[in-house]
């Protein structure tokens, strides 16, 4: 059975995560052209020091890459008894990618979502998803991050630039937020229903008071932080760091019709960035607006497939899904 879905990016945001699996492999793209193609590795039952069996399971067998233009480049693959098994496999799956690639962007699964709390125990900021529980893994650090393209390129007027020890943008927004978790940082599990309510689960350092509670849509952050700070100059830094990630937002599959619209035209002062996520929009309000920047990319000698040398130094590494780094 083939099955194609899409994860989250997460902490922060950075798009989404296209999955192929067979029975046996998946395949894995963050950008819809780029496809890495794994077996999944067996399980042996090995003897150990003390005499008894344990099933042990083998790490994972990369059988290649592949885009439509440039078609399949191998791995090469070492101390492996059966190739054949692996070929067999691995030509499964790349068919099975080819035929799916023309259907993207994949409907999400990852409906488990662990979430930073404010201080009133309200969702915050988008810490980690799974698709399902048994990739539910809580990280020992709770701390929210705006990620390291950020802090290289985001600027924004409401920054204070008055002071040498903030003066980044993104480590503002950074402190603002995991700030506002309260003195002990605090985050929750919800299980999200497909109409957008949220029922509590377990979590890190929450009373047992709030599991079991039910959450409306309406009080997850849309654009998976939050935006409701007392201080204007803080609440408008925050707002000017999503509007930078216009981008790759525009790839959520639940926004409204405003939301959307809104986004695009922001995404549009970003040519380049938005030839690279346009593949995996699940709707476009706007499509000359969306055309027009990718002609723009085009013209500035960008390209539709291509990351230049500056994103290529902080590109997801999916060989780490689902615990990518930045």
């Amino acid at each position: 059975m083939i099955k194609c879905y899409s994860q989250r990016l997460v902490n922060p945001f950075r798009g989404i995560l296209s999955v192929v699996a067979t029975e046996d492999a998946d395949a894995v793209s963050s950008d819809g052209v780029h496809w890495a193609l794994y077996i999944q590795g067996e399980s042996e039952e090995v003897r150990m020091s003390d005499g008894s069996l344990r099933d042990v399971v083998l790490p994972d067998t990369k059988f290649g890459d592949w885009t439509a233009k440039e078609g399949l480049k191998r791995s090469p693959v070492r101390n492996v008894a059966d190739l054949d098994r692996i070929d067999v496999i691995g030509l499964h799956l790349l068919e099975a990618v080819k035929q799916a690639a023309g259907q993207l962007p994949f409907p999400l699964r990852d409906q488990d979502e662990l979430w930073l709390l404010d201080a009133a125990d309200r969702p915050l900021a988008l810490l980690h998803v799974a698709v399902d529980e048994g990739e539910r893994v809580t990280p020992r650090d709770l701390t929210w991050r705006p990620g390291e393209i950020a802090k290289h390129v985001f600027t924004s007027t409401h920054a204070r630039i008055d002071s040498a020890e903030q003066s980044n943008a993104a480590q503002q927004v950074e402190d603002i937020v995991n700030r506002d978790n309260g003195t002990q940082a605090h985050a929750q599990w919800f299980w999200r229903s497909t109409d957008g309510t949220g029922v509590g689960q377990d979590g890190v350092n929450i009373s047992s008071d709030l599991v079991g509670r039910t959450l409306a849509d309406n009080e997850f952050p849309p654009l998976l932080l939050s935006t409701e700070w007392a201080v204007e100059n803080e609440r408008a830094l925050v707002q000017d760091f999503l509007d930078w990630q216009a981008p790759w937002l525009l790839q959520l599959q639940h926004l409204s019709h405003e939301q959307r619209s809104h986004l695009e035209q922001l995404a549009a002062q970003r040519a380049d960035a938005v030839a690279k996520c346009f593949r995996l929009y699940p709707e476009v309000i706007d499509a000359e607006r969306i055309t027009a920047a990718r002609v723009e990319a085009q013209l500035r000698g960008g390209s539709d497939t291509t990351a230049n040398a500056d994103d290529a130094a902080f590109a997801v590494d999916v060989t780490l899904i689902p615990y990518y780094r930045e």
